[in-house]
């Protein structure tokens, strides 16, 4: 008996902790992308800058 709540209690911890994990991946993937993106933008915005003042 108490060997059955035990392993359903580590199961539900190492579940959240796998939920977690993922949204946490899931976050700073996002995060990059993001970063990425504006980078891209400024380098355009320079390309674009250059190109207005030759």
């Amino acid at each position: 008996m108490l060997v059955g709540i035990k392993n359903k209690f580590n199961d539900t911890n190492i579940e959240k902790y796998k939920a977690t994990f993922m949204l946490k991946k899931q976050y700073t993937t996002c995060l990059n992308k993001l970063y990425n993106l504006v980078k891209l933008t400024k380098f355009i915005e320079t390309l674009l800058h250059i190109k207005i003042i030759r």
